[in-house]
C-alpha cells in the first residue's frame, strides 16, 4: 500500500510541474515595463493621420468596437469589451496620437470585473494573474501590432 500512495504523490508532482509553467504562460510579463506604468507609448515614424487609421484598424482586429473618435483630437476610445472567454473581466482602451510629422500614440485603459463592477485605471501591477494585469497585457499585445514601432512605458 505504501508503494501505491508514493507512486500516486510521484503523479501528482509530475502533473502539478507540468501544469504549473503553462499557467503562468497565460498571462505574461511585459518586457521592458515596470510596476505602476499606466501607458504604453507606440514611437512610429508615420504621418499622424496614417497612425491614426491604423491604430483604429488595430483595435477591430483585437475585437474592439469603436465607441468614440475624434480625428482633428486625435482620440479614439473604445466600447468596454471582453479580455477573456471564460472570465467575466472586460477592458475600454484610449488612444490618443499625437505629433506633426511623426506619430507617438499613447495607450491606456480601464477595466473592470464585470458589468457591475467599477472601472480602475489599467496599469503594470508587477504580477501575471487579474483583471488589471490582463488589461496591461492586452495593451501591450495592441502596441505590438504596429508594425515597425518602438514601445515604450510611462507613468502619467
Amino acid at each position: 500500500m505504501k508503494t501505491v500512495i508514493s507512486k500516486t504523490h510521484k503523479v501528482i508532482i509530475v502533473i502539478f510541474a507540468l501544469f504549473l509553467p503553462g499557467s503562468c504562460a497565460l498571462q505574461q510579463e511585459v518586457p521592458g515595463s515596470s510596476r505602476g506604468d499606466n501607458t504604453v507609448l507606440v514611437i512610429t515614424g508615420d504621418h499622424p493621420d496614417d497612425a491614426y487609421r491604423k491604430m483604429g484598424q488595430i483595435l477591430a482586429e483585437r475585437g474592439f468596437s469603436i465607441q468614440s473618435s475624434d480625428r482633428e483630437m486625435g482620440s479614439i476610445s473604445t466600447a468596454p469589451s471582453s479580455l477573456h472567454r471564460r472570465m467575466r473581466w472586460e477592458a475600454q482602451v484610449n488612444v490618443v496620437v499625437s505629433g506633426s510629422e511623426s506619430a507617438t500614440i499613447a495607450l491606456s485603459g480601464s477595466s473592470r470585473i464585470d458589468r457591475e463592477g467599477s472601472w480602475v485605471r489599467i496599469y503594470d501591477r508587477g504580477s501575471r494573474t487579474g483583471h488589471q494585469q490582463a488589461g496591461w497585457t492586452e495593451l501591450y499585445e495592441i502596441a505590438k501590432k504596429y508594425e515597425g514601432a518602438e514601445i515604450a512605458f510611462e507613468t502619467r
